[in-house]
């Protein structure tokens, strides 16, 4: 599967997975409940309670998303991209910019 769903909407990635392998959350409730742990565990604020529960529920997820999802780094991703090109653009000023 691709990343670009856990980037974009955490219940399309879940509507990705279990459509490759149904049940792996029991619904989509289930997923959210430990998406939502996930996500305030990295609050500055949280305290220690929160952030166990958070690691616990990212390992959870980890441990089942790493059977559908290949991680590639930016090494092993950037010998198949062309090579990137700049360029500096100058455009004039609207006479409403130049105010």
């Amino acid at each position: 599967l691709s990343g670009t769903p856990i980037q974009n909407n955490l219940k399309e990635m879940y509507s990705l997975v279990n459509f490759v392998n149904p049940g792996v959350w029991s619904n989509v409730n289930e997923f959210s409940k430990d998406a939502c742990k996930i996500v305030r565990s990295f609050d500055a604020t949280a305290k220690d309670k929160r952030k166990k529960d958070g690691g616990e529920a990212l390992g959870s997820v980890r441990q089942i998303l790493e059977k559908f999802l290949l991680q590639r780094t930016s090494k092993v991703v950037m010998k198949y991209l062309p090579k990137k090109s700049e360029y500096v653009v100058f455009c004039k000023l609207t006479p409403l910019q130049e105010k």
